[in-house]
């Protein structure tokens, strides 16, 4: 799950309005189904100073402190700023989505990173392992470069 803000307005204005309280739903039930539950934070300009206070709001759910990640903006989707990743800068992390397989989740959405896309929807996982496997093996024996891993949770 996507961690909330401790504030709506914060937590909607990257989500969608609404999105907070559904959050929050979200989480109190699969906690209340005995699920596991991890949450990762994008940390923002906006909501880096309530870090602390979304670590007590999920631990006060029943999320353990251990299954909240905090990960570096990047510079993907709606953000205009951030992080830099791309299938050349980062190591592969095989992500299947509605629209296909990917090289990495940070790039799991075919519409603002097409660059990341390998394959279709359909395509068996087998497949994307062999696709992500030789672009990863082409690029480094093209230019001799290792990308360095991108900590999508620290």
């Amino acid at each position: 799950m996507v961690a909330p803000s401790t504030r709506p307005q914060t937590h909607d204005a990257h989500r969608g309005r609404g999105s907070w309280a559904h959050t929050i739903d979200g989480i109190r039930q699969a906690v209340d189904l005995g699920l596991p539950v991890r949450v990762a934070l994008t940390e923002t300009p906006q909501n880096s100073a309530e870090i602390p206070e979304v670590a007590a709001l999920l631990a006060g759910l029943g999320v353990p402190a251990g299954n909240f990640a905090v990960r570096p903006l990047l510079r993907r989707g709606l953000s205009a700023a951030g992080q830099d990743i791309a299938a050349d800068t980062t190591i592969p992390e095989l992500t299947a989505s509605t629209d296909g397989l990917h090289w990495h989740p940070a790039g799991a959405d075919a519409v603002t990173s097409p660059d990341m896309l390998l394959a279709g929807p359909g395509t068996p996982l087998a497949a994307g392992k062999r696709l992500v496997t030789e672009r990863f093996f082409a690029a480094r024996l093209a230019d001799g470069s290792l990308p360095r891993p991108y900590l999508c949770a620290v």
